[in-house]
């Protein structure tokens, strides 16, 4: 799997990276490592249990290197994302009344400031016209 960043397309500065609000650069576009392939069932045969066994033992190997590179790719991945929750959380802390309105009352607001000047403009032209 692949996570990008919250902010790649605003802070167009290099795909492979991001700027966050902590003013910290992080990797946004890596790869989740792979995980090792399961060596399969035991064999039936007891004679194919020593070949079974190196495969076990070299699955146990790669895991353990497999896991630490995951949980540093996690650590990544999560400090990533913590930045940009962070940086929407600012973002909304500060302007979040924004978008705290009441829609119909604004445009009802608009449209009696729109009648109030198509008035004027009315009673404008026929005073210019009786004067």
């Amino acid at each position: 799997q692949r996570f990008l960043g919250v902010f790649t397309h605003y802070y167009s500065l290099n795909p492979r990276m991001c700027q966050l609000g902590c003013g910290m650069w992080a990797v946004i576009d890596q790869t989740e490592p792979a995980k090792p392939q399961d060596p399969g069932k035991a064999p039936d045969n007891p004679a194919e249990f020593g070949t079974y066994q190196k495969k076990v033992d070299s699955y146990k190997a790669e895991i353990d290197s497999w896991q630490t590179d995951y949980s540093e790719w996690k650590g990544k991945y999560e400090g990533t994302i913590k930045g940009g929750e962070a940086l929407l959380e600012n973002f909304y802390n500060k302007y979040g009344s924004m978008f705290k309105v009441n829609v119909r009352q604004y445009w009802a607001i608009l449209c009696l400031q729109i009648l109030a000047l198509l008035g004027l403009t009315l009673v404008v032209q026929k005073r210019k016209d009786i004067v």
